[in-house]
């Protein structure tokens, strides 16, 4: 646990590094970020660990810190759905899915 968190903050790091000499690009990150956080929804939703959504989450979460180093929900998410393979969210009982 404490491995991937290490390693999710040595990425934040560096991308703040690389964002000083670089332009911050908010709206690529926020696309990034919906993408990632929709490909997450998805494998939390779904009745079987989907890994495919998980790594396409994970690659768009880490895309977006790139394109802005001070995007803290998808530092946060990212650094959740490595540790748990999912994110803790709590849907509307409608939209839950039935188990």
């Amino acid at each position: 646990m404490f491995r991937a968190l290490f390693a999710i903050s040595a990425l934040a790091v560096s991308a703040r590094g690389q964002a000083s000499d670089e332009k911050v690009d908010k709206a690529a990150a926020y696309n990034f970020y919906t993408v990632a956080h929709t490909y997450a929804i998805k494998a939390t939703n779904a009745r079987e660990r989907n890994q495919e959504d998980i790594d396409k989450a994970i690659e768009n979460y880490r895309a977006a810190i790139k394109a802005d180093p001070d995007a803290s929900l998808a530092i946060a998410e990212l650094a959740e759905i490595t540790r748990t393979g999912h994110l803790r969210i709590q849907l509307h009982p409608l939209l839950a899915p039935r188990r």
